[in-house]
C-alpha cells in the first residue's frame, strides 16, 4: 500500500510543466494564493537569494508561502540547500522556464547563479 501511494505521489508530481521546488507546492496556484510582493533583478557571477525584506517584511504577521521565478534571459543554475551554486553544479533553469518555490525554509534556502552571461529574474511572492 504504500509503495502504491509513493508511486502516485512520484507520478502526480512529474505530470506538472513548471518545476516545483518543494513538495508543498500547491496544484493551482490561483486557490488560496495571494501574490503581495515582487521584484525583478541580474543574476551574476556571485550566487544570491531571494531579498528577504521584500519577501518576508519585519512588519508582515502572514508568512510567505510561495514564489514564482521566471527566467527571463540567459541560463541559472539553482541549489535548494542552502549551499551555494556554481556555473557548473546546480539544477539547471533556461530561459523562459518558471520554477516555484514553495515554504518559508525553501524560501530561505534558494540561491541561484548565472551559467555564462547574466540573467533576468522576475519573482512575484504569494501567501
Amino acid at each position: 500500500m504504500k509503495r502504491a501511494m509513493f508511486s502516485l505521489i512520484l507520478l502526480l508530481s512529474l505530470i506538472g510543466s513548471t518545476p516545483r521546488a518543494n513538495a508543498d507546492c500547491y496544484t493551482d496556484r490561483t486557490s488560496d494564493l495571494t501574490a503581495y510582493a515582487f521584484e525583478t533583478f541580474t543574476v551574476s557571477s556571485t550566487s544570491l537569494g531571494f531579498t528577504s525584506s521584500v519577501y518576508n517584511p519585519i512588519a508582515s504577521t502572514t508568512r510567505p508561502r510561495m514564489a514564482v521565478v521566471t527566467l527571463e534571459t540567459n541560463s541559472i543554475r539553482i541549489r535548494l540547500d542552502g549551499t551555494d551554486p556554481t556555473a557548473s553544479v546546480g539544477h539547471l533553469v533556461t530561459a523562459g522556464q518558471e520554477i516555484d518555490v514553495c515554504g518559508l525554509n525553501t524560501m530561505l534556502t534558494f540561491r541561484m547563479i548565472r551559467v555564462t552571461s547574466d540573467a533576468v529574474v522576475m519573482i512575484t511572492y504569494f501567501r
